[in-house]
């Protein structure tokens, strides 16, 4: 059985994409609230955040569906019949 290497990119992208997301969802959700003290948030502000979440978003689906797709097709493991026992006759 050959090592088995995680790339480095994989360990990071995954946590960096929910925060994106999670930290986009909470600015939007601070921008719809009608008691701001500091008034209206320019109507620039709110399409950025909204372009911002919907690349992290798309970016996440893409990166989920090619991990898949190379699991499938080159798994990093392969499963090996166990040997028969040797029986002496």
């Amino acid at each position: 059985m050959q090592p088995v290497y995680q790339q480095k990119s994989s360990i990071i992208c995954f946590p960096l994409f929910a925060v994106i997301i999670f930290g986009t969802f909470g600015i939007l959700s601070k921008q719809a609230d009608p008691n701001r003290t500091d008034g209206p948030v320019p109507e620039s502000v709110r399409i950025l955040t909204w372009i911002i979440l919907g690349v992290a978003s798309i970016q996440l689906a893409v990166r989920l569906v090619i991990v898949i797709y190379r699991y499938r097709t080159r798994p990093l493991f392969e499963t090996e019949p166990l040997p028969t026992a040797v029986q002496n006759e």
